[in-house]
């Protein structure tokens, strides 16, 4: 048996040593590391099962918690051309950064695993320049949760328009009023003073197309001033500046506390499901919905050598196989999915909410523009609007501007990071294997310009109950009885005529010891 174990091992170790070692990097500081190791294991043993001879390895980038940061690491790589990674994981925000230095996955994946995902998806995310440069591992999308307590009480409906939305919170925030309820809120849609309220705003915005089909409007159209005009309406008519500016946090505080009575948010599912019902987000017209998706992508760098190309094509190509996404959806529960083929499988949709799924309408900022400076130019004219004295035309311009100058990302500042690697595999011998951790700095990061951590908690919220009014109970001042014993009159025992009980043990059976056996060890049938 030990001759079995040390062959084993010596196997292992010299088909681990023959493998090609693909290195993934991850900038860890906005997600769970205990998720990527899972699909780094799920995938080596796949290749150890099928005899791929890849053995795939998880570089872990530690720094400034927020988008920006990881963006300027992997420009600094791609500045250098740096060999030492084959795969990353991206946020697809910062494609128009990295779409040059990806390979063209076209001529690398066959046509048959790129028809499986959603082709809107793919044209509106992953291509630039006419390249595919990538393709999703995981998106997150956003919905309207309504009240239902309070509009079963009131006996409406969940709105399909903004109109029926405005009117109807109106209708339930007066009879609250009556009641006493001062405290309920009628819409949040997130318009925060971060990258947060810029997703909204582009949202919004895509909530006024005058049909499904149609694409995003030009900001120069009557469109965009009806939507910029009707989203003031509601923050005047049934919220505030003050709840509109309002963050993440202070937004799941009233999600809990169900002040809220339509809120817009990151789909999670079962957190909130004995306060909200989820639907689409509401349109100008019925039918018409939006979300804004976000999330995270696989690219491969085209300076690396043909051999970790290939290698590289395979982790890619199982990570955003039908079968591992479908699996990786099952496992988180509050992902949206590139391949619709998922919402009519029956195992699926028995976990999944795949009639809301269906009913999403994405849409993406484009991965062309400069994200940093865009979003910031969007927010800030349309907050010009909306919270202040400039008019709707005057924001729309700046905007329209900024678009036609052609702005284009660029720009590297220095920040050290840390990036952690990790090599882990599994066999289906079941030989206890050790992770090999080692540590280096290197590399740099830009320091927080935008405070990008709010879109993570957006897309991947992290329930924190900030500052909860817990009510203090204080008890009064009770009169406590006082009991005086000292005068009670104890009883004596007297047991000196107590009659002593006497064993006799004289007629005992002795147990019969067994043959064969030695030292006082005894056989007791009655046991």
């Amino acid at each position: 048996m030990l001759i079995f174990k040390i062959l084993t091992f010596v196997l292992l170790y010299f088909n681990y040593a023959n493998a090609l070692e693909v290195n993934a990097f991850l900038y860890s500081s906005r997600f769970s590391d205990e998720f990527y190791h899972s699909l780094i294991k799920k995938f080596n043993k796949y290749s150890e099962e099928n005899n791929l001879d890849i053995s795939l390895t998880l570089n872990i980038g530690t720094g400034p918690s927020n988008a920006t940061a990881e963006n300027e690491f992997i420009l600094k790589l791609f500045k250098k051309k740096s060999k030492k990674y084959d795969l990353y994981f991206y946020d697809n925000i910062y494609s128009a950064n990295y779409g040059d230095n990806f390979l063209d996955l076209n001529e690398y994946l066959p046509k048959s695993h790129l028809d499986i995902f959603n082709n809107d998806i793919i044209s509106n995310s992953c291509v630039y320049n006419d390249k595919l440069i990538g393709l999703p591992l995981q998106l997150y999308s956003s919905v309207l949760y309504s009240n239902k307590q309070l509009l079963k009480k009131y006996d409406k409906k969940i709105p399909k328009t903004w109109d029926e939305l405005i009117n109807t919170a109106k209708y339930i925030l007066e009879k609250e009023k009556e009641l006493g309820n001062t405290q309920l809120i009628g819409y949040n849609g997130l318009f925060s003073d971060d990258v947060t309220g810029s997703n909204s705003i582009y949202e919004f915005i895509y909530s006024f197309r005058n049909s499904v089909g149609d694409p995003f409007p030009e900001f120069t159209n009557s469109t965009v001033t009806d939507a910029l005009e009707k989203l003031k309406i509601i923050k005047d008519e049934i919220s505030s500046d003050e709840i509109f500016k309002s963050d993440v946090g202070y937004t799941i505080n009233n999600m809990f506390t169900a002040k809220l009575l339509f809120v817009k948010f990151s789909y999670m599912s079962h957190i909130f499901d004995n306060i909200y019902e989820i639907s689409p987000i509401p349109g100008n017209k019925s039918g018409i919905s939006s979300s804004v998706i976000s999330g995270q992508y696989l690219g491969i760098p085209n300076f690396i050598s043909d051999s970790k190309k290939e290698a590289a094509v395979q982790v890619l190509k199982f990570l955003t196989s039908k079968e591992t996404q479908k699996e990786l959806l099952l496992e988180r529960r509050d992902l949206y999915s590139g391949i619709p083929s998922l919402f009519d499988d029956q195992e699926f949709c028995s976990e999944i909410n795949c009639k809301l799924m269906k009913n999403i309408q994405p849409v993406f900022i484009p991965i062309t523009y400069d994200f940093d400076s865009f979003e910031k130019v969007l927010r800030e004219s349309t907050y010009d609007y909306l919270y202040g004295d400039t008019s709707v035309e005057e924001s729309l311009k700046k905007i329209n501007n900024y678009l036609t100058e052609g702005n284009i990302s660029g720009g590297v500042t220095t920040t050290p990071i840390t990036t952690t690697t990790t090599t882990e595999y599994v066999t289906t011998t079941p030989v206890t294997t050790t992770p090999i951790t080692t540590t280096t700095t290197t590399g740099y990061a830009s320091p927080i310009t935008i405070n990008r951590s709010i879109l993570s908690n957006l897309i991947r919220p992290t329930l924190t109950l900030p500052n909860l009014n817990r009510p203090t109970f204080t008890p009064p001042n009770l009169n406590r009885p006082t009991f005086n014993l000292s005068n009670l009159n104890r009883p004596t025992l007297n047991l000196s005529n107590l009659n002593k009980p006497t064993l006799n043990l004289s007629n005992l059976n002795k147990p019969t010891p067994i043959n064969g056996i030695k030292k006082n060890k005894y056989w007791f049938q009655n046991y």
